[in-house]
Parts: C-alpha cells; structure tokens; sequence
C-alpha cells in the first residue's frame, strides 16, 4: 500500500502534477566592513577677519566678524581663547583698546576636544576708524596648569570716513610774467568720499604769502586748477601751497592740506 501511495506521488510529478512544498533557506546577507571614521581634523592656529561690513551713510550696518582656532597639544586637556578688540583713527599711528560687552574674557574649550574655534562679531562700527582683533590662546593640563601661551592678531576692517579730504599738488607749474613776476598753477584735490563746502587755497613763493583763491566748493574726487601771480621763484627754492588754511571745511584728514613743492622752471609767456 506505501509503495503503491509512492509510486503515485513519482507519477504524479512527472506527468505534471502538483509537487510537493518543502522549506527554502534564505541565503546570508553580505558581509560588510564598515568604513572606519576619521577622527576630526585639528583646526590650525589663526585669527581671521570672516567678515567686514562697510558704509559711509548715517544708516549703513558696519560690522566685524572675526574667529580664532587653536589646536589640542600634547598633554592640553582644555584650550582657552581671549578676544579683545582694537581700534584706530584714520589720522592717528597707535591703536588703543575698546571695551566691548562679552569682550575681554577667557572663553573655555570642553576637555579633551581636538581643537577650539570661538568667533566674535562687533556692531555699530564708527567710520573713520581701523578696527583688529587681538586674540591670546592657552593651553592648559589636567591639573591646570599652563603648558603653552600664543597671541594673534586679525587683519584690519578698515571703516571709510565718509567726510571730504582736500589736498594741494603733487605738481606745480608756472610762466614768467616779466623779470620778477610768474604765474603759478597748481591744482587742488578732494580725495574723500563727499563734497566740500567752499574753501580758500594759499600759496607762498620767495617769502611772499599770496591772497587767498576762493573755491565755491569741490564734489567728491573732483580736482580744480587755481593761478597765482607772484614774485619769481629761484631754481631750488620752495613752494607751499595750503588748502583750507582757515580750516572751514570738516576733513577726514587735516595731515595732506599741505603740499611743499619745489619751484618749476618758469616758461616764457608767448
């Protein structure tokens, strides 16, 4: 009876029938290594200007923002920065410290970071002044101590004074009158960024101070041509010629009003 069941069971397959279901095992997924990660990179010792945000006008945004980095040295288990900021007008040589609210202050990295990186903005920037960050770095052990000090300082973000600037020259030339008189040109320029109001222009020749020549104003990068007459000037001697001696005109440098020139070898008038 079992053989006659088994030989129906072959039959049935070969002639089409239903074959029997068994289990099927799922094949193994593969196997993967995973990319290993890295550890993060330390960032190098800097102070950078990221940004400088300028304007001459009342209602200009200027601003500055500046980052310092630092990396982990060996033994350091904190890193600490400090950021103080500099400033300097555009007529002055030194700069001087301005106080500034979360300025000034030792800012802590979290232990064992493979570097530190602190940026600082500063707005309401005044024109007419340089401004520079001056960042001090330290490394400290475990139990506290300092095992290293650095001191970086930023590039400027320099701020346009938005006032006029008046000066003489570079160049002088002049024409002979007669035996003792000349006629002097020289031009005056206004190198800042706004016009200015009307102003007067001195010359000085042979010990001879000349009345002033009245200008009814100078837009911004303009240059207007003055005449003098005079006393003949001798080869070698000096010319000074001043704009706005009477200092009416607000100036964004009072330093370049005056121009000392050599005296020009004098033409023939035809």
């Amino acid at each position: 009876m079992r053989r006659t069941a088994l030989i129906a069971l072959v039959a049935s397959a070969l002639l089409g029938g239903a074959a029997p279901a068994y289990a099927q095992t799922a094949e193994p997924p593969p196997v993967t290594t995973p990319t290993p990660v890295p550890p993060p990179a330390a960032p190098p010792l800097a102070v950078t200007l990221d940004a400088c945000q300028k304007g001459v006008s009342d209602t200009a945004v200027r601003s500055a923002t500046f980052s310092a980095s630092m990396p982990a040295i060996k033994r350091s288990a904190r890193l600490w920065v400090r950021f103080d900021l500099y400033l300097r007008a555009s007529s002055a040589k030194l700069f001087k410290r301005l106080a500034v609210p979360k300025w000034g202050v030792w800012q802590k990295s979290k232990p064992g970071v493979p570097g530190f990186i602190v940026s600082k903005r500063v707005d309401a920037l005044v024109p007419g002044f340089s401004y520079r960050a001056y960042v001090q770095f330290r490394w400290y052990d475990k139990s506290g101590r300092i095992l290293r000090t650095e001191r970086r300082t930023s590039a400027l973000c320099v701020q346009p004074d938005p006032r006029p600037d008046l000066s003489p020259g570079p160049a002088i030339s002049g024409v002979a009158l007669d035996a003792t008189h000349a006629r002097y040109t020289v031009a005056v320029r206004n190198r800042g960024l706004s016009a200015a109001g009307p102003f007067g222009v001195t010359l000085s020749v042979a010990g001879e101070t000349l009345d002033p020549a009245p200008l009814a104003g100078l837009a911004a990068g303009a240059a207007e041509s003055l005449t003098f007459d005079g006393p003949s000037c001798r080869a070698g001697t000096q010319i000074t010629v001043s704009a706005d001696p009477e200092n009416t005109v607000d100036e964004a440098s009072e330093t370049d009003n005056v121009t000392v020139l050599r005296c020009p070898t004098l033409k023939t008038s035809p």
